[in-house]
């Protein structure tokens, strides 16, 4: 009735991680410029609206993404030896 998937070997799983890599960090850069764009649209003063504010919070905010992925992960793999 379902087909039967199929379990990718490394260099299959490599080369799509590669792929969602080279498709996911332009579109992200897109979304921050537009938000960007928006909030200075919103923002009066020329001099804080020439500072790259949502860009900088993306930048901040991504290390403790990769740290939670990481911690998730660790405890994943304790559960599921």
């Amino acid at each position: 009735m379902y087909p039967m998937k199929k379990k990718m070997g490394k260099e299959e799983k490599s080369l799509s991680k590669a792929v969602e890599d080279e498709l996911l960090k332009p579109l992200l850069d897109i979304i921050v410029n537009y938000a960007e764009i928006g909030l200075d649209n919103f923002i009066d003063n020329e001099i804080v609206s020439e500072a790259p504010i949502v860009k900088t919070l993306f930048v901040f905010a991504k290390p403790g993404v990769i740290v939670k992925d990481f911690s998730f992960l660790q405890r994943f793999q304790s559960l599921h030896p």
